[in-house]
């Protein structure tokens, strides 16, 4: 694992060299970026220079799961620079990947990456988590990503996360609480300070129905305290209980 000044030398490095190559004409659009497109040069990034990103809310309650299973403390992702860190999510995607069956690891095998993925300047997957610890796994060194502006914000990647997620191949395997802990995150978090009119416009929605997402969590947070067990929505039971 390289260090963060490492990855962000390497990336601009690789980036630059790219956009002074005239004859790609590869590149890459995401649809929705501070209300316009944004175009980006697809490049080979080496894995060794991407991590995976730990706040990622389609393993939230897969993280509260392992701390539990591995006797961890509950800070444990807190550092998303460890090494150990960093080792528990590639155990934590790989294992989403293979509960779901060969279906994706056999299509990279057969197809390779067909979608770049999406990082950071300093190397954190965006977008593409999943995919890059498959493709590691098959042995694939270079990974296709495309590297979003320096001045991203916490609030440009939770948008971008919103906007992905209202696909239909993004919403695949993501957890329906994982999902409700997204959507509550955007109205708590200090950083991102989205409104609830944002949010419902984000994941296109109506106001009302949000507010009814929001107050789902809201029971469940309830529910929990009433077992005696707040806060660990790794809950089994809760698996199928969504329409409950």
């Amino acid at each position: 694992m390289k260090s963060r000044e490492e990855r962000i030398e390497y990336i601009r490095r690789v980036h630059k060299a790219a956009l002074d190559d005239n004859i790609s004409k590869n590149y890459y659009t995401i649809k929705h970026w501070r209300g316009k497109p944004l175009y980006r040069k697809v490049i080979q990034i080496d894995s060794e220079y991407l991590m995976f990103r730990i706040e990622n809310s389609r393993t939230e309650i897969q993280q509260l799961s392992y701390i539990r299973s591995k006797s961890l403390p509950s800070d444990f992702f807190n550092d998303p620079e460890s090494y150990l860190v960093q080792q528990a999510q590639e155990e934590i995607l790989i294992n989403m990947v293979r509960n779901k069956g060969k279906d994706l690891l056999d299509d990279l095998r057969l197809r390779k990456q067909e979608d770049p993925c999406i990082i950071t300047y300093d190397g954190y997957l965006v977008n593409g988590n999943r995919r890059t610890s498959a493709l590691k796994s098959l042995d694939e060194r270079y990974i296709e990503c495309v590297v979003l502006p320096e001045d991203t914000t916490p609030k440009d990647i939770y948008f971008l996360e919103q906007q992905l997620q209202i696909s239909e191949d993004f919403r695949e395997e993501y957890h329906w609480i994982n999902e409700l802990r997204n959507i509550r995150k955007g109205l708590e978090d200090t950083r991102l300070n989205f409104t609830e009119k944002e949010l419902a416009n984000n994941l296109r929605l109506d106001l009302k129905d949000l507010r009814v997402k929001l107050k789902m969590l809201d029971l469940v947070d309830a529910f929990l305290i009433w077992k005696n067990i707040k806060g660990q929505y790794d809950y089994s039971k809760l698996d199928d209980a969504e329409e409950v």
